[in-house]
């Protein structure tokens, strides 16, 4: 005979499943797509980053290239899902858009579509620059034959945040070494220099795939600097490695955050404050890791005080468990 839990006891093994601490950085999980919040945090665990600089604990890996006035490279945010409540802290995202940004302390609602949603990532109601590739004249201020609307674009991005390199080669693209920015956490003299003009090759790349104008003329006009430091043979530069590579991305591990949006998820026009677009990966298998905000952890409570009231009832009124 099949027994059936106690609602309390139900309750209690459900909350306990969302409950599991995560080491930084992280991917999100399916919990935080969709309408969501993002919140760059001014302070955190400093024991996996003893030195964050002027930058804060939110931008610990900043890539610069000198001439664009700006960086990409890769942050840390606290990512919530509007319906589920759970956050991910510290999840790493990647830059991918020259002409918005962020500041410390930045929060605000946003929306998330998985890299897989071809037709989420080509309305611009719900991803950033969503464009079907038949709008004429193109937003893209970059022509790339073959990769004319958003969801392709945010492709190309996704083959080339992968080729970022770690000052240790170790091939952890979540800490794009800068020997400038960001050289006092792990730098390696002997190769910094080639080192940085890799990874300032890639960023001007990402940007260079992405930039548009959706809100009018960018300016610069375009993103100058070489696309071509430490490319790997048998390519042009960034942007055909790119081209010859997206194919092989793994479209459901990755996911895209645009905002501001609104609490239900429609993307809405940047202001004064910007908010920066950023690809983040994504991972189905740590669903149960996600840590709950503070009204989970009342439930988790109010769970086991339910649970230890009925085992209480059932021990006064003589009823087998």
């Amino acid at each position: 005979m099949k027994r059936q839990l106690p609602l309390a006891h139900t309750l209690f093994a459900s909350i306990i499943l969302s409950v599991s601490a995560t080491a930084a950085p992280t991917p999100i999980t399916p919990a935080q797509l969709g309408p969501s919040h993002v919140t760059f945090s001014a302070s955190g665990d400093l024991s996996s980053n003893p030195s964050p600089g002027a930058f804060g604990y939110a931008f610990p890996y900043l890539i610069c290239p000198p001439e664009v006035g700006g960086c990409g490279g890769a942050f840390r945010a606290d990512v919530t899902g509007a319906g589920s409540g759970l956050v991910v802290h510290d999840a790493t995202v990647w830059c991918v858009d020259a002409q918005l940004d962020v500041n410390v302390g930045s929060s605000y609602d946003a929306n998330i579509v998985k890299l897989s949603n071809t037709a989420a990532l080509n309305d611009p109601a719900l991803t950033r620059y969503g464009a079907d590739g038949t709008q004429v004249p193109s937003q893209w201020v970059n022509a790339i034959a073959g990769f004319g609307d958003s969801a392709s674009r945010y492709r190309l991005v996704a083959s080339l945040v992968m080729q970022y390199q770690d000052s240790n080669f170790s091939g952890d693209y979540s800490k794009p070494f800068d020997q400038t920015y960001n050289a006092s956490l792990s730098g390696s003299p002997a190769i910094a220099g080639n080192l940085t003009a890799r990874n300032e090759a890639i960023q001007r790349a990402i940007w260079w795939i992405t930039y548009n104008d959706v809100n009018g003329p960018p300016s610069p006009a375009n993103i100058n600097g070489s696309r071509a430091d430490g490319v790997a043979g048998g390519y042009s530069d960034w942007v055909d490695y790119a081209m010859q590579n997206a194919g092989a991305v793994d479209l459901s591990s990755w996911a895209v955050i645009s905002g501001p949006a609104t609490i239900g998820g429609t993307v809405l026009a940047p202001d004064s404050a910007h908010f920066q677009t950023y690809l983040v990966q994504l991972d189905s298998t740590r669903i149960t890791q996600a840590t709950p905000e503070p009204k989970f952890l009342a439930l988790l409570v109010a769970g086991l005080v339910a649970m230890i009231w009925s085992r209480r009832r059932r021990a006064t009124t003589g009823t087998a468990p």
